[in-house]
């Protein structure tokens, strides 16, 4: 299997090939629990929650390589959410979303009735990211 890495992110190359590694291990260790196939997206959720959770205890009681395996646990129930809600049509995704998981109430901003902590000058602008092509246009193309 090959994956592209856009040129600023070849650095980390080493550690994306590892952690991608630790997922294909994981998924096989589980192969057993099937890839969400006959499940519901609400199902699946709250698969990924448990599997959080348990990247949680990891976090708290484990060493770190099983604190990372953990986390390729919760990488692969995530890509199988995804797997799942790409392989559904539009209603039937747009069904189980609105049966699956619960709805909170709409939050209040979160400016709403906070003050400013800046006297008499407008705060910092955040800086602003370029963002960069996955692909960038060949030069000449149309």
């Amino acid at each position: 299997m090959k994956i592209h890495l856009p040129e600023e992110m070849t650095e980390h190359e080493p550690e994306i090939k590892f952690f991608m590694e630790l997922m294909v291990r994981k998924l096989y260790t589980n192969r057993h629990k099937g890839f969400a196939d006959n499940t519901t997206v609400g199902a699946q959720f709250k698969l990924l929650e448990a599997e959080i959770a348990e990247l949680k205890q990891a976090l708290e009681r484990e060493g770190q390589f099983e604190t990372a395996v953990e986390a390729a646990d919760v990488a692969n129930v995530a890509l199988l959410l995804g797997m799942r809600v790409l392989r559904m049509t539009r209603p039937s995704f747009n069904s189980e979303r609105s049966l699956s998981l619960p709805i909170p109430p709409a939050a209040a901003p979160p400016y709403a009735g906070a003050t400013s902590t800046y006297v008499g000058e407008k705060p910092p602008e955040a800086p602003r990211h370029r963002m960069v092509p996955h692909n960038p246009p060949v030069e000449g193309a149309i």
